[in-house]
């Protein structure tokens, strides 16, 4: 397998389908994903929401993160990965989260006839295929938490995060000397199956249809706090946010039509807080002040158990209703944030808008 190489001094990328390719680290701070966000209509009449993510740790900094320390773990001339895996079915209140590392080869992991990073760890049960090619992107999953295959169009619609007019898909990424290159492919209407077990064990399998939402990012960075928002809306639009802890804001709008503008000011409005499984606070509930299409969304998330457990940074990533002024449904966002402590908008602190 061929890694890319990437420039972070020009910003220059290139096509989202070549840049599906894992990179090679070329800075200790290197560090990229593909991750696909889900909400899930099950021909069972039951409303789910999915993710995905593999993470590559083939940096000096990270491989430390992922080892715990113990870099040496790593055979020469392999790579570990990381995945994380969540899904809940909002119907029934079930969650259920995992994945693990995925300690493998450069060439073993990207098929680069097929365009596809493919994954494997036995000791977890999982195989994870995940293809872009032309409009098709193909996701395939099978672990101890969930097996799903899905089968998407719209991959040639591609969302490039902004937040300078001469270098579409290249950001800050929050804190000053983290660069990051980021598109997302915020359309992808897909068709496919999912086979679980519920909490008394029993087996379930469905057919489901939705829209998915895949961000691809890589760079040079260290900043690891955020809250990300992806605005689904019915009428195609679509809108991709990015709070960071630091008070840096990227925000980018694009129609349905193409036309794409960006932003770099916007207001996140806390409606309350939400207390995960263990004892950190985010916020929880949320109204957008932003710069462009109507000016003003609420988020009404589906459930207040969307807490995914990762190292050092507990996350809330759950979906949630987007209401318009009038409180009308106009689509559906999926929305991530953390620990109130590391995002500094706890009541009284300095990117709290909690309404008076």
């Amino acid at each position: 397998m061929k890694e890319l190489t990437y420039d972070v001094q020009s910003g220059i990328h290139r096509s989202a389908e070549e840049e599906w390719m894992p990179h090679v680290a070329m800075s200790p701070k290197f560090f990229e994903w593909h991750y696909i966000t889900l909400p899930m209509t099950g021909a069972n009449g039951h409303q789910y929401f999915m993710f995905i993510c593999a993470f590559n740790f083939s940096s000096e900094i990270y491989k430390q993160v992922a080892t715990e320390g113990h870099p040496e773990m790593i055979p020469e001339g392999m790579k570990i990965y990381s995945t994380m895996l969540h899904m809940c079915d909002y119907t029934t209140d079930l969650f259920k989260s995992g994945g693990g590392p995925v300690i493998v080869s450069a060439y073993a992991a990207f098929d680069t006839e097929n365009n596809a990073l493919t994954l494997t760890n036995p000791e977890i049960k999982l195989y994870l295929n995940f293809r872009y090619r032309g409009d098709e992107v193909y996701i395939y999953c099978r672990s101890d938490v969930f097996e799903c295959e899905l089968k998407c169009t719209g991959g040639s619609r591609v969302l490039w995060m902004q937040d300078r007019p001469d270098k579409p898909g290249f950001i800050r990424e929050g804190a000053e000397g983290d660069w990051s290159f980021y598109y997302s492919l915020p359309k992808l209407p897909y068709s496919g199956w999912i086979r679980y077990r519920d909490e008394s064990g029993k087996e379930i399998y469905t057919d489901v249809t939705g829209q998915g939402w895949i961000d691809r990012q890589w760079g040079d960075f260290l900043t690891k706090t955020w809250e990300w928002t992806s605005f689904r809306f019915a009428d195609g639009d679509r809108i991709n946010g990015y709070n960071f802890a630091g008070g840096y804001q990227v925000l980018t709008y694009q129609k349905e039509n193409g036309e794409t503008s960006f932003y770099t000011d916007y207001k996140v409005i806390q409606n309350g807080y939400a207390r995960a499984f263990d004892n950190t606070w985010t916020s929880y509930g949320w109204d957008f002040e932003l710069p462009c299409k109507d000016g003003y969304y609420r988020l009404e998330p589906l459930s207040n158990k969307n807490y995914i457990p990762t190292p050092g940074n507990t996350i809330f990533e759950g979906l949630c209703k987007i209401l318009d002024k009038n409180g009308e449904q106009v689509g559906w966002a999926a929305m991530e944030t953390m620990d109130v402590k590391m995002m500094h908008n706890a009541p009284n602190e300095e990117f709290n808008n909690f309404p008076s």
